[in-house]
């Protein structure tokens, strides 16, 4: 899909002699990427679109259907989550499936309390989203469905920043090895590349 051919991206659109003698031209065309950026473009030329349905018929549930309308279009606008819904099809081609991951940060937002007896700001909050591919999505594979009863998600974070979200765990945290350490199969990831992201797994 990347155009990794005879395994080397830098070097996979190079045309290149074979053969006994060097009498044939190895020359690669990318037919897959053209195909799957063909399905790319019919499944996401449309907008997703999501409507707040009210169960009630009163004025007030009608009138917080606006707001929910409101709230979902400034989340695809605003927040991204078009761009992720699009980045997980762009995934799901190639690989066979595309995650969206919807999380709460409670540490995100703007600080409105503080609370002296923890020493610490109470945050606003944010839901945010994030694609995973298959290689960070582990379920029950003998289901049948995808009703799963647990899941277990990795993503990738800074350290620095998990550190100060939890100090009582600094030190476990800080001895974590990196993104970049890890001797596992990881995407767009060069071996000269260095990182402060550790593995976050949330079961």
């Amino acid at each position: 899909y990347h155009g990794a051919y005879n395994n080397y991206v830098s070097y996979g659109h190079e045309i290149a002699f074979t053969g006994e003698q060097g009498e044939l031209v190895h020359f690669p065309v990318n037919h897959f990427r053209n195909i799957a950026q063909h399905i790319y473009v019919m499944i996401t030329a449309n907008r997703p679109i999501m409507e707040a349905r009210a169960i009630n018929t009163d004025n007030k549930s009608m009138a917080q259907t606006i707001l929910a309308n409101s709230i979902l279009d400034y989340y695809m606008r605003e927040k991204n989550l078009e761009t992720v819904l699009k980045s997980a099809v762009e995934i799901c081609i190639p690989l066979g499936a595309g995650f969206v991951k919807l999380e709460w940060n409670a540490t995100a937002g703007n600080a409105y309390d503080y609370d002296e007896e923890s020493d610490s700001y109470n945050y606003e909050g944010e839901v945010e989203f994030s694609t995973l591919s298959p290689f960070d999505v582990v379920v029950d594979g003998t289901k049948n469905s995808w009703n799963h009863e647990w899941m277990l998600v990795r993503t990738y974070q800074n350290r620095f920043n998990l550190m100060a979200k939890y100090p009582e765990l600094a030190d476990k945290i800080k001895g974590l090895p990196t993104k970049s350490e890890q001797y596992r199969y990881r995407l767009n990831l060069m071996s000269n590349d260095d990182t402060d992201d550790i593995a976050v797994y949330e079961f």
